[in-house]
């Protein structure tokens, strides 16, 4: 199974994290295992409730919103290079990295998160 999984990485506060580390090995488990198995418990239940029909449109209309709002960003970045290539090269530089900033996990621009 380790084969077919992807790593999921967030923060914790150290005193809640040792909270699920006590509560894991209480449980015989991991705190990988039990965290996976709490979150999608999570998951299953929000779906259950609210339907996966739902859940998933919402997830597109979020995805797309997101893609159109990407897009337009990017349109306005390649009108400023084209109308004055030299003067706002730099703004324009700075503009997609903040959006890329914006828009991607670090872990996905190369940077630890």
């Amino acid at each position: 199974m380790a084969n077919e999984s992807s790593p999921v990485c967030f923060r914790i506060p150290s005193k809640e994290r040792a909270l699920l580390e006590v509560v894991a090995q209480f449980q015989g488990q991991t705190l990988s295992a039990f965290a996976r198995d709490a979150v999608i418990r999570v998951a299953q239940g929000i779906v259950e409730t609210h339907g996966a029909d739902t859940v998933f449109r919402k997830f597109e209309t979020l995805e797309t919103r997101r893609a159109a709002e990407l897009t337009a960003r990017l349109e306005g970045i390649r009108e400023q290079l084209f109308a004055n290539p030299r003067e706002e090269a730099t703004e324009a530089a700075e503009s997609i990295e903040k959006t890329r900033e914006e828009l991607l996990p670090q872990q996905q621009r190369g940077l630890p998160d």
